[in-house]
């Protein structure tokens, strides 16, 4: 009980779940495969199955999300992939912008950004994360950030001093 209890107040753990070899931690995505939004689980993990590629690294998504994505793009390349607190930092060539997929399970109180601009984050292959990035971007940042009791009070208390 008493360690529930506290777990309550720590926000700092954060569980990283990673798809085993041959995914590698993050990609550019070469293909979009697009899976009919009404689709239920199952169905897309058989796409997703059947759509594995180590070369083109395919990112299924569902079609609700295509609009967010956009098209990849063959020359996004990763130059650079570091894990740092509370999140990643990525180094990109992206003459023409393209798709990134982190394998990284997509939870809330993830923020992407492309050097400084937010990103907005899409599910593919049913657990990652991906993004769109824009022509010319060259870091990338994925941060995880669960608000605390702490957040909260500052929030109210901002709040208050703005009446």
């Amino acid at each position: 009980l008493k360690q529930r209890f506290e777990r309550l107040f720590d926000f700092n753990d954060i569980y990283v779940y990673r798809l085993s070899h041959p995914y590698p931690q993050v990609f550019a995505a070469q293909k979009i495969v697009t899976v009919q939004g009404s689709a239920d689980d199952t169905d897309l993990i058989n796409v997703i199955e059947k759509s594995f590629d180590p070369i083109s690294m395919p990112a299924v998504i569902r079609g609700s999300k295509n609009s967010i994505l956009g098209s990849p793009q063959p020359d996004l390349s990763v130059e650079n992939f570091r894990q740092v607190r509370d999140g990643y930092e990525i180094t990109v060539s992206a003459p023409h912008g393209g798709v990134l997929v982190l394998n990284t399970m997509l939870l809330p109180f993830w923020n992407a950004e492309a050097d400084g601009k937010p990103l907005q984050i899409a599910r593919a292959n049913f657990i990652q994360m991906a993004v769109s990035i824009p022509p010319g971007a060259q870091n990338v940042s994925f941060r995880y950030h669960r608000p605390t009791i702490a957040d909260g009070f500052s929030n109210f208390f901002r709040g208050i001093s703005s009446i």
